[in-house]
Protein backbone atom coordinates (compact mmCIF):
# COMPACT_ATOMS: atom_id res chain seq x y z
CA UNK A 1 0.00 0.00 0.00
CA UNK A 2 1.36 3.41 -0.91
CA UNK A 3 1.93 6.27 1.49
CA UNK A 4 -1.10 8.12 0.05
CA UNK A 5 -3.29 5.03 0.36
CA UNK A 6 -2.26 4.77 4.03
CA UNK A 7 -3.32 8.39 4.56
CA UNK A 8 -6.65 7.85 2.80
CA UNK A 9 -7.35 4.80 4.99
CA UNK A 10 -6.60 6.55 8.27
CA UNK A 11 -9.60 7.22 10.58
CA UNK A 12 -8.94 10.97 10.56
CA UNK A 13 -9.25 11.20 6.77
CA UNK A 14 -12.38 9.02 6.71
CA UNK A 15 -14.07 11.56 9.00
CA UNK A 16 -13.19 14.44 6.64
CA UNK A 17 -15.49 13.38 3.80
CA UNK A 18 -14.90 15.86 0.94
CA UNK A 19 -11.31 16.39 2.05
CA UNK A 20 -10.59 12.86 0.83
CA UNK A 21 -11.23 14.11 -2.71
CA UNK A 22 -8.76 16.91 -2.08
CA UNK A 23 -6.20 14.39 -0.80
CA UNK A 24 -6.72 12.29 -3.94
CA UNK A 25 -6.21 15.36 -6.13
CA UNK A 26 -2.96 16.13 -4.32
CA UNK A 27 -1.88 12.53 -4.80
CA UNK A 28 -2.71 12.75 -8.52
CA UNK A 29 -0.69 15.97 -8.91
CA UNK A 30 2.26 14.40 -7.10
CA UNK A 31 2.08 11.41 -9.45
CA UNK A 32 2.14 13.79 -12.45
CA UNK A 33 5.15 15.67 -11.04
CA UNK A 34 6.97 12.40 -10.38
CA UNK A 35 6.19 11.25 -13.93
CA UNK A 36 7.51 14.52 -15.34
CA UNK A 37 10.66 14.17 -13.25
CA UNK A 38 11.18 10.67 -14.64
CA UNK A 39 11.01 12.20 -18.13
CA UNK A 40 13.30 15.14 -17.38
CA UNK A 41 14.92 16.63 -20.43
CA UNK A 42 18.42 15.52 -21.22
CA UNK A 43 20.95 17.16 -23.52
CA UNK A 44 20.21 16.01 -27.03
CA UNK A 45 16.50 15.26 -26.52
CA UNK A 46 14.56 16.25 -29.61
CA UNK A 47 11.45 18.43 -29.89
CA UNK A 48 8.92 15.64 -30.25
CA UNK A 49 5.50 17.25 -29.71
CA UNK A 50 3.72 16.32 -32.94
CA UNK A 51 0.69 18.54 -32.28
CA UNK A 52 2.32 21.65 -33.81
CA UNK A 53 5.57 22.47 -35.52
CA UNK A 54 7.96 24.49 -33.37
CA UNK A 55 8.30 28.24 -33.77
CA UNK A 56 11.32 30.39 -32.96
CA UNK A 57 10.22 30.84 -29.33
CA UNK A 58 9.97 27.08 -28.74
CA UNK A 59 13.29 26.42 -30.46
CA UNK A 60 14.95 29.18 -28.41
CA UNK A 61 13.60 27.86 -25.10
CA UNK A 62 14.53 24.29 -26.00
CA UNK A 63 18.08 25.05 -27.15
CA UNK A 64 18.97 27.77 -24.68
CA UNK A 65 20.37 31.21 -25.55
CA UNK A 66 23.93 30.24 -26.53
CA UNK A 67 22.96 27.44 -28.88
CA UNK A 68 20.01 29.41 -30.26
CA UNK A 69 22.42 32.18 -31.28
CA UNK A 70 24.19 29.63 -33.54
CA UNK A 71 20.78 28.61 -34.94
CA UNK A 72 20.00 32.23 -35.85
CA UNK A 73 23.46 32.85 -37.34
CA UNK A 74 23.34 29.70 -39.46
CA UNK A 75 19.84 30.43 -40.76
CA UNK A 76 20.90 34.02 -41.56
CA UNK A 77 24.00 32.76 -43.38
CA UNK A 78 21.93 30.36 -45.50
CA UNK A 79 19.48 33.14 -46.42
CA UNK A 80 22.31 35.59 -47.23
CA UNK A 81 24.39 33.07 -49.19
CA UNK A 82 21.49 31.54 -51.11
CA UNK A 83 18.79 34.24 -51.24
CA UNK A 84 15.42 32.76 -52.17
CA UNK A 85 16.98 29.49 -53.34
CA UNK A 86 16.06 27.14 -50.50
CA UNK A 87 12.69 26.94 -48.81
CA UNK A 88 12.97 25.92 -45.13
CA UNK A 89 10.48 23.19 -44.31
CA UNK A 90 9.71 21.73 -40.89
CA UNK A 91 9.48 17.94 -41.03
CA UNK A 92 8.41 15.58 -38.26
CA UNK A 93 10.52 12.43 -38.02
CA UNK A 94 8.54 10.59 -35.36
CA UNK A 95 8.67 10.41 -31.59
CA UNK A 96 12.40 9.59 -31.39
CA UNK A 97 13.65 11.98 -34.07
CA UNK A 98 11.21 14.83 -33.49
CA UNK A 99 11.20 17.99 -35.56
CA UNK A 100 13.90 19.16 -37.95
CA UNK A 101 14.17 22.11 -40.33
CA UNK A 102 15.16 21.07 -43.83
CA UNK A 103 16.45 23.41 -46.52
CA UNK A 104 15.91 22.11 -50.03
CA UNK A 105 15.09 23.10 -53.57
CA UNK A 106 14.81 19.90 -55.58
CA UNK A 107 17.40 18.08 -53.48
CA UNK A 108 18.16 18.58 -49.82
CA UNK A 109 20.90 21.09 -49.00
CA UNK A 110 21.02 20.72 -45.22
CA UNK A 111 18.85 19.87 -42.25
CA UNK A 112 19.00 21.64 -38.90
CA UNK A 113 18.24 19.34 -35.99
CA UNK A 114 17.29 21.33 -32.88
CA UNK A 115 17.71 19.41 -29.65
CA UNK A 116 17.69 20.20 -25.95
CA UNK A 117 20.72 22.48 -25.38
CA UNK A 118 22.20 21.22 -28.66
CA UNK A 119 22.15 21.89 -32.41
CA UNK A 120 23.15 19.33 -35.03
CA UNK A 121 23.41 20.06 -38.73
CA UNK A 122 23.23 17.48 -41.49
CA UNK A 123 24.91 18.78 -44.65
CA UNK A 124 24.23 16.99 -47.92
CA UNK A 125 27.20 16.91 -50.29
CA UNK A 126 27.04 15.99 -53.97
CA UNK A 127 29.81 13.99 -55.61
CA UNK A 128 31.90 17.04 -56.60
CA UNK A 129 31.57 18.63 -53.15
CA UNK A 130 32.46 15.35 -51.45
CA UNK A 131 35.58 14.93 -53.62
CA UNK A 132 36.70 18.50 -52.81
CA UNK A 133 36.08 17.91 -49.11
CA UNK A 134 38.02 14.64 -49.11
CA UNK A 135 40.92 16.21 -51.03
CA UNK A 136 41.22 18.95 -48.41
CA UNK A 137 40.70 16.56 -45.55
CA UNK A 138 43.48 14.18 -46.55
CA UNK A 139 46.02 16.74 -47.80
Amino acid sequence: MSYTADILQSPDVKKMGSDVTYARRIHHNLDEEESNMNHARQIGDRIADKSSQPDERIVSEWMGPEVFQHWVELRSWIEASYPGLFAPDWIYGGKKRGWSLRYKKTKAFCTLLPAYRLLSVLVVLGRAEREKFEARRYS
